[in-house]
């Protein structure tokens, strides 16, 4: 029978990386900022408001209302196991999110 080859290497000096610190972010096109239910909520539902197509291929929503929604941010932004963040648009400030899910720090890696 014959060996498969190594494929993996030790990476020298390797630490694990900080975890997020859920701080501000700003690029040329865009800014995100960490979700929070009072300041995003709102925001985020209108701009969500009849496009029930975005959600599904997540593990929740559509959300029939925005006092639904807003629970879901407020029990969302509670979990430390990820960090959701709103994306603006520098243009035309339309908000959007994305999230860092499942930070393994002792891994070095966040899907």
């Amino acid at each position: 029978m014959t060996r498969a080859p190594n494929l993996s290497y030790p990476v020298l000096d390797w630490a694990p990386p900080l975890t997020p610190a859920g701080a501000a972010l700003s690029g040329h096109y865009c800014r995100l900022v960490p979700l929070q239910a009072e300041a995003h909520a709102a925001l985020l539902f209108n701009a969500y408001e009849g496009h029930a197509e975005n959600w599904r291929f997540m593990p929740y929503g559509p959300f029939s209302s925005a006092a639904q929604f807003h629970r879901w941010v407020r029990q969302t932004v509670e979990d430390k196991s990820h960090l959701f963040y709103v994306i603006h648009d520098l243009d035309t400030d339309t908000p959007g999110r994305c999230c860092q899910l499942s930070a393994h720090q002792a891994r070095g890696g966040i899907d």
